[in-house]
């Protein structure tokens, strides 16, 4: 296996190879951040190399008011369409405390 690094020194992706001297990947999975650091998306490749067009992803959203708790994870969203929603009620969103968490049908 072999990690790649971004510019900010954050691993973001990962290939796995059939042999040492092997320069196409078997599979391989990719991540992307926001200015935050936090991840956004994963998407990950079976077969071959990412594709970023083409690969299926996770995506990842994120409150973006102001004040301290800026930055709290609010969903992910999985290839097939279905939602995963993280909510925080009326005071416990200070805290960043989990109040609710719901997944959408598909």
């Amino acid at each position: 296996m072999q990690s790649a690094y971004d510019t900010a020194g954050r691993p973001f992706k990962f290939s796995s190879y059939a042999s040492a001297t092997s320069s196409t990947p078997v599979n391989e999975v990719q991540r992307d951040f926001n200015g935050f650091g936090q991840m956004t998306a994963q998407y990950q490749a079976h077969s071959g190399a990412v594709d970023t067009a083409t690969t299926p992803k996770v995506q990842y959203a994120y409150v973006e008011g102001s004040g301290a708790n800026n930055s709290r994870l609010t969903s992910m969203t999985y290839p097939n369409g279905r939602i995963l929603r993280y909510e925080c009620s009326s005071g416990a969103d200070t805290i960043s405390r989990l109040s609710l968490l719901a997944a959408s049908s598909c």
